[in-house]
């Protein structure tokens, strides 16, 4: 599956000057910035930053895709702390760095220092510096590229896993003596979203959104799409019943048997919890469902194939 690269595109159209912008009348309380995800207005850009960085947007952008966005911002080094470099690399790689504090105001005399980068953005709106950050490009670069990269990573992160080479297992017998096999109704279940998921990677690409403006993804065939995503759900929604009936099974009130069911990535060689990995799945499959349903008709390929 090949998606293209990051940071060239003047991004989709929902995220442009039109849609996020700044009003131009500032009387008290009228909202300022509109959010590309939900439209919520917010009083200035740094709380525009800070709702998608907790995550909590229908766009499902969060911090994660805000800092790589931001790292591929042309001075974005300066912005950083003495090793921007390494900082810089961390961010690229969607590294949690967050307790660095990595985001520095490169002011005289300040040097302020910032965990998220709407904390850099706000100190720069205020009155407490007069150093220039460039936040206008910045957040110019932001509403660019944020909603794009976002949805790519989330295509990516899901290829790479290779869905058919996943695993799931029980907790190692020294977590967890009392749940050594998990029943058997679970591998069907489990064959089948990674059926689903191997199905949806396959049969989706990226177009130049240049071109297409928000709806980027192309489909091979969208009621065939359909079908599988409701099928992730369904599965998922399953799974999770089902570790929802684990805890309650076991003596140990206090165990926390809901993160110790693994996920093995035979790709990756990655482990992760089955609650976290259900998480991922959904965030992958609203995304596509979010483009499936907004894509207008004729961006559809009939006769598309991955490269």
């Amino acid at each position: 599956m090949r998606l293209p690269a990051i940071n060239t595109h003047p991004g989709p159209a929902a995220l442009g000057p039109s849609n996020l912008k700044v009003n131009s009348s500032r009387r008290k309380g009228q909202s300022q910035v509109n959010c590309p995800g939900c439209n919520r207005g917010f009083p200035l850009p740094a709380s525009l930053v800070s709702h998608l960085e907790a995550g909590g947007c229908p766009s499902m952008i969060d911090f994660l895709d805000i800092n790589y966005t931001f790292a591929t911002y042309l001075k974005a080094e300066k912005l950083l702390l003495s090793d921007n470099r390494k900082s810089l690399g961390s961010l690229l790689n969607y590294r949690d760095i967050q307790a660095t504090r990595p985001f520095q105001c490169p002011g005289n005399g300040c040097g302020l220092t910032f965990s998220v980068l709407s904390g850099l953005i706000q100190h720069s709106d205020s009155d407490r510096c007069s150093a220039s950050i460039g936040r206008p490009m910045i957040m110019h670069h932001l509403r660019t590229n944020v909603y794009y990269q976002s949805i790519i990573r989330k295509m990516q992160k899901m290829a790479i896993r290779g869905p058919a080479t996943m695993f799931v297992r029980s907790p190692p017998y020294q977590v967890n003596q009392n749940f050594l096999h998990l029943p058997e109704r679970w591998g069907p279940a489990f064959s089948k979203l990674k059926s689903d998921l191997f199905s949806a990677v396959t049969r989706v690409s990226c177009s130049n959104p240049a071109k297409q403006g928000r709806n980027f993804l192309v489909f091979q065939d969208p009621h065939n799409m359909g079908n599988i995503l409701e099928s992730i759900e369904n599965s998922v929604t399953w799974l999770r019943g089902e570790l929802g009936k684990i805890e309650p099974a076991q003596n140990d009130r206090h165990s926390n048997d809901l993160g110790k069911v693994l996920v093995c990535f035979g790709t990756t060689e990655e482990t992760h919890s089955l609650y976290r990995f259900l998480n991922d799945v959904e965030k992958f499959k609203n995304v596509l469902r979010k483009e499936l349903h907004e894509t207008p008709l004729q961006l559809y390929c009939g006769d598309f194939q991955v490269s």
